[in-house]
């Protein structure tokens, strides 16, 4: 009867313990995401909050189409004009590759050289200042352009920027000459952009301006025995107007210029040059 006793004992106590109606004890746990498990409305209201701040801060969201970016890259433009492209080569373009070679921070130096252009493109690492990069091409070049050649025009060195690209393309077009259509385009269009608020520049490309081209007979400057660098000179000193001061009077002043322009271009065969 103990025997029995005992087991019935060891059976209620296994019962008791697979119980299902007994309350199950729960471990207290600790951290980051018992923390918000144990809040079921702090958590929802932080999830709300996130969500109405992200809404908020997409629908401020600026967006461009070309987003304002400080490029470390400079560009050295140099002009001989009537040059060939192997002449730009070994009399500009070597000067200013050597020059800017020697510059701190440069990572990549190209070049291209044209019939009187030379262009030579500098690409700095992207942790150098864009702007003190160019500075300092600028300085470089500046002690090389006395090697150049007679006639090359000042270096142009130029700071890439992404706000100085062209926005809008006009192609102005038609049956008249180049030369009409160049003065129509200025006129008429480059002008009127100009003058439009929020505009920064206007460029015509491909125009031709007009130009009087004067023909010399050599035979008769050779049987005159007149160089022609008195031609280059008569024209210059002839065809010119200067400032003549002011004139005042009790409640006005009037700017006075001396008018030296040839009229017309039958005028220019009366210069006289020697």
């Amino acid at each position: 009867m103990q025997d029995i006793n005992e087991i019935e004992d060891i059976n209620a106590q296994d019962k008791k313990m697979i119980d299902p109606k007994a309350p199950k004890k729960i471990k207290n746990s600790t951290g980051f995401t018992a923390f918000f498990i144990h809040r079921p409305v702090l958590t929802i209201m932080f999830s709300l909050a996130l969500i109405v701040v992200g809404l908020m801060s997409y629908s401020s969201m600026g967006v461009s189409l070309y987003p304002s970016m400080d490029i470390p890259y400079a560009l050295v433009q140099t002009i001989l004009p009537g040059a060939s492209p192997e002449e730009i080569e070994t009399s500009v373009t070597k000067y200013v590759e050597e020059a800017v070679n020697q510059i701190e921070g440069v990572d990549e130096v190209s070049s291209f050289s044209m019939e009187g252009v030379s262009l030579v493109a500098v690409k700095f690492v992207m942790d150098k200042d864009a702007a003190v990069g160019a500075q300092e091409v600028r300085d470089k070049v500046d002690q090389v352009k006395r090697d150049f050649p007679d006639g090359t025009e000042p270096p142009v060195v130029m700071k890439l920027d992404m706000d100085a690209i062209a926005v809008l393309n006009v192609v102005v077009s038609g049956d008249r000459d180049i030369i009409e259509l160049t003065e129509l385009a200025k006129k008429k269009v480059k002008e009127v952009i100009e003058n439009t608020s929020g505009v920064g520049s206007v460029s015509i490309v491909g125009g031709r301006e007009r130009e009087i081209h004067v023909t010399i007979n050599p035979l008769k400057l050779y049987s005159l025995q007149i160089p022609i660098t008195d031609v280059t000179s008569s024209l210059a000193q002839q065809n010119f107007e200067i400032p003549g001061g002011k004139v005042e009077q009790d409640h006005s002043s009037y700017s006075l210029r001396i008018l030296g322009r040839v009229p017309s271009v039958e005028d220019f065969k009366n210069i006289f040059v020697a």
